[in-house]
């Protein structure tokens, strides 16, 4: 009944898409997953409904309107008569990503500590890069042989500088945070409608502003052993009693529609949420591999908020494809 009610009230105050298909549902699903006292049971409770509406009034409208309003305001709207779902104009795509990207601080300033993991992000991507552009430098330097000092060097020495070098300027740097968010936020109620060319709907940044307003929460409910920042494995083992039902009824679906990768091998495995779960969060991909699946993830680390938004991408991914081919759950 909550459910039906708010459906109607929330495509009035732009709450929801009005063009979306059972919006309402979606956010009561992800209320159970993502407010800091979620449970991850669908049915929520009055705790669970009350954070639901604190996110949606702080990240779903206020902020997301902030962002709009202004980027407007700085003449980014696209002129044209073509609306969005929410019947606005759309705006200039990357100049509003580069907007929100200078000014991410003040507009999340209510989430001091998501602000410090923005910039904690941004200084590890930045080092990575750095790293990346030395170690080119190094191996075009050893590529010239006398130049980077053979007279008396030993081999084993090159060959050992010249491995490490090569392994740090082939790696990937740290996946930039606000793409990550981008990405969630792409909105599928604007695939079947017009949109001009490099734009941006007001619907994305609506989801995008949520999602962020989605991760605080889960560092709210979880980083505490020690509160640091970044989730260790003792924390992201605490949350999986939030994802344990829809893993479950996800990997019922998978083996029934059965195309995932190593199809054969994934409907011979013992596939359960628990040996799954660990390595969806240290592979941040909707297949693991199958070592991580037998033997479990390697190595004691440490999660970032990229990571974590990468398991959210996962999951938003999975959750659609569950929608479409959903099996009652067990």
């Amino acid at each position: 009944l909550l459910e039906q009610e708010f459906r109607a009230f929330g495509r009035r105050f732009q709450f929801l898409n009005p063009d979306a298909k059972d919006p309402a549902r979606k956010s009561f699903k992800e209320a159970s997953f993502f407010t800091p006292h979620g449970r991850g049971k669908g049915d929520l409770n009055f705790i669970e409904v009350y954070e639901s509406m604190n996110l949606l009034l702080s990240g779903g409208r206020r902020t997301a309107l902030a962002i709009y309003d202004e980027a407007q305001a700085a003449g980014l709207t696209i002129a044209g008569e073509q609306r969005d779902s929410f019947g606005r104009q759309y705006l200039k795509q990357a100049e509003t990503k580069e907007r929100v990207r200078t000014l991410f601080g003040r507009y999340f300033s209510t989430l001091p500590e998501m602000v410090k993991k923005f910039a904690m992000a941004n200084q590890k991507r930045a080092a990575d890069l750095q790293a990346i552009e030395q170690a080119k430098a190094a191996l075009a330097q050893m590529a010239k042989g006398h130049d980077y000092g053979f007279v008396g060097m030993e081999w084993s020495k090159y060959f050992g500088d010249y491995k490490a070098a090569k392994k740090i300027a082939e790696s990937s740097p740290t996946e930039d945070l606000l793409s990550i968010l981008w990405r969630i936020a792409e909105d599928p109620s604007e695939a079947g409608r017009p949109k001009p060319e490099g734009s941006m709907s007001y619907g994305e940044i609506r989801i995008f502003s949520t999602i962020v307003y989605y991760l605080e929460s889960l560092f709210q409910a979880y980083d505490n052993s020690p509160h640091d920042l970044v989730l260790n494995w003792t924390e992201i083992k605490d949350s999986q009693a939030r994802v344990y039902r829809f893993l479950d009824e996800l990997i019922q679906v998978e083996k029934k529609v059965g195309d995932w990768a190593y199809e054969r091998y994934f409907k011979e495995l013992y596939l359960s949420v628990d040996s799954y779960y660990p390595c969806l969060v240290a592979e941040q991909v909707k297949v693991p591999s199958a070592t991580c699946l037998r033997s479990g993830p390697e190595g004691d680390r440490v999660f970032t908020v990229v990571d974590i938004a990468k398991v959210i991408e996962v999951l938003k991914s999975s959750m659609a494809k569950k929608n479409q081919a959903a099996v009652p759950p067990r």
